[in-house]
C-alpha cells in the first residue's frame, strides 16, 4: 500500500533543475520508496549493501562512470568519498542527475558541505504526517485518534502493513538505532545505552541535564553529549535551543530535547497499549513532542527548515515555542485542553519584554477539533493544515 507523501511536489519540482538532490531524513521514513515511486524508471543502487559499498568508496569514479543517468543512490553515507566524485561528474558532464538518500545527518552535512556547497538541493523526510494519514485514511481526528496517532507514530510500514507495534520498535531500535550508533561512535555497553534512552524519552521536552543524566546511567557528562549528539545525527532525536537574543532577563542557555516519532517515544517509555498514554502524568509532553514532529514536517514538506527555539528564564517561566521572524515573534504554547477562558501570564511577559507592537501572534496548540480566536490568542487545533 502505497500513501501519497507530501513532499513528492516539492521532490518532482526540484528534479527539474538540480542535478543533485539529497533525500536525508531517520531510518525507514520511506526515503527509498519515495524516490523509486517519483522515478520508477530511474535505476537504484543501495549502498547499505558492503561490497557495493566499498566498491563506491575506493572506485568511486569507476563506480560511478558504469552507472546510469539519473540514478537513485541509497544510505550514501556508508561511501562518503563518493561525494567528491559526485562533485567532478556534475561539473564535467551536463547530463548527470543524482538522487541520494542518507539517514546521519552530521556525516552527510560535512561531505555536502566540503563536496557539493551550492550543487545539492536538500530536503528532509520525517515519517508520515498527520495530513498525510488523514488524507489516506480520511479519519475524523479527535482525543481517541490523536492517542492512537501519538501511540503508533508515523512510520509508513506500520501503518501500510498493520504491523505490530512493540515488535516493530523493538526490531527498529536493535537492527537501525544501535547500528547506526556504532558507525557514528563506539558504544562500549549496549545496555547502558538502551537505559538511556529510556530515560530520555520519560524527560522528553524537559531541559536536558547532561550531568544528572550522566550520575543516573552510571557514565560521564561527556558520554551521554556524545550520545545526544549521535542520536540527532542518525534524525532519532531533534535538540530545540533556548531562544535568549535580546530579551533582557537571565535565561537557561541547556537544550530541550524532544522524538522525531512519536511512536519510537512512547515505546522507550514503556507503553505497550494506547489506552496507557490517556491516564499518564506525560500525556502534556507527548502532545508537546507531537505538535514539534508536525511542525518539523510541515516545513520539511516544503523544503523548508523549523526556525523554531523555547523560552525559559530563570525562575522557571517558560514558553513552548518561539519563532521568530526578524525582530517580531510568534508564540506557541501546548495544552492537550485548551480552556476557552485560557489566559496564559507567559504570553504577557513576553510582550512586556520586547514591546507588544513585535508579538505577530499568541497561539495555543490543544486536541480541541476546530480552531477559534479567544482574547487576542489563537487556540489551533491539528485539524489546521497550516500549523505555523
Amino acid at each position: 500500500m502505497w500513501i501519497d507523501r507530501e513532499i513528492s511536489s516539492k521532490l518532482l519540482g526540484l528534479s527539474k533543475s538540480a542535478k543533485v538532490i539529497l533525500l536525508t531524513g531517520p531510518r525507514q521514513t520511506g526515503k527509498s520508496s519515495l524516490l523509486k515511486n517519483s522515478f520508477p524508471k530511474v535505476q537504484y543502487i543501495s549502498l547499505d549493501k558492503p561490497s557495493t559499498a566499498y566498491r563506491a568508496e575506493h572506485s568511486g569514479e569507476d563506480f560511478l562512470r558504469e552507472l546510469p543517468s539519473p540514478v537513485i543512490i541509497d544510505e550514501v553515507q556508508n561511501a562518503p568519498s563518493l561525494f567528491r566524485h559526485i562533485k567532478f561528474f556534475v561539473d564535467q558532464y551536463k547530463n548527470k542527475k543524482f538522487f541520494l538518500t542518507g539517514s546521519q545527518n552530521f556525516t552527510l552535512m560535512a561531505q555536502v558541505s566540503e563536496s557539493l556547497a551550492g550543487r545539492v538541493a536538500l530536503l528532509d523526510l520525517h515519517s508520515l504526517s498527520l495530513l498525510e494519514l488523514k488524507n489516506h485514511f480520511n479519519f475524523k481526528l479527535n482525543q481517541k485518534k490523536l492517542i492512537e496517532l501519538m501511540f503508533k507514530g508515523g512510520y509508513p510500514e506500520v501503518w501500510s502493513k498493520n504491523l505490530n507495534i512493540d515488535e516493530f520498535f523493538s526490531n527498529y531500535v536493535s537492527t537501525y538505532i544501535q547500528k547506526d550508533i556504532r558507525q557514528i561512535i563506539n558504544v562500549k555497553n549496549l545496555y547502558d545505552f538502551e537505559r538511556f534512552m529510556s530515560l530520555l524519552a520519560s524527560r522528553v521536552a524537559q531541559l536536558l541535564n547532561y550531568n544528572k543524566m550522566a550520575s543516573d546511567i552510571g557514565v560521564s557528562s561527556v558520554t551521554i553529549k556524545s550520545w545526544v549528539n549521535a542520536l540527532e545525527a542518525s534524525n532519532v532525536l531533534f535538540v530545540l535551543k533556548p531562544f535568549y537574543r535580546n530579551l533582557g532577563k537571565r535565561l537557561v542557555k541547556s537544550p530541550k530535547v524532544y522524538f522525531t516519532d512519536s511512536g519510537l517515544l512512547c515505546h522507550l517509555i514503556g507503553f505497550r497499549q494506547r489506552d496507557e498514554l490517556k491516564d499518564s502524568s506525560l500525556l502534556g509532553s507527548l502532545f508537546e513532542n507531537f505538535v514539534l514532529g508536525q511542525i518539523l514536517r510541515a516545513a520539511g514538506n516544503k523544503g523548508k527548515k523549523a526556525n523554531l527555539f523555547f523560552y525559559r528564564d530563570q525562575w522557571g517561566h517558560e514558553l513552548d515555542f518561539i519563532q521568530p521572524v526578524g525582530e517580531k515573534f510568534h508564540l506557541y504554547e501546548c495544552k492537550w485542553n485548551a480552556n476557552p477562558n485560557v489566559n496564559l501570564k507567559i504570553f504577557s511577559e513576553i510582550e512586556s519584554l520586547v514591546g507588544k507592537k513585535n508579538i505577530l501572534s499568541k497561539n495555543i496548540f490543544s486536541s480541541v477539533t476546530e480552531s477559534y480566536s479567544n482574547k487576542n490568542v489563537r487556540v489551533i487545533s491539528l485539524n489546521d493544515e497550516k500549523l505555523i
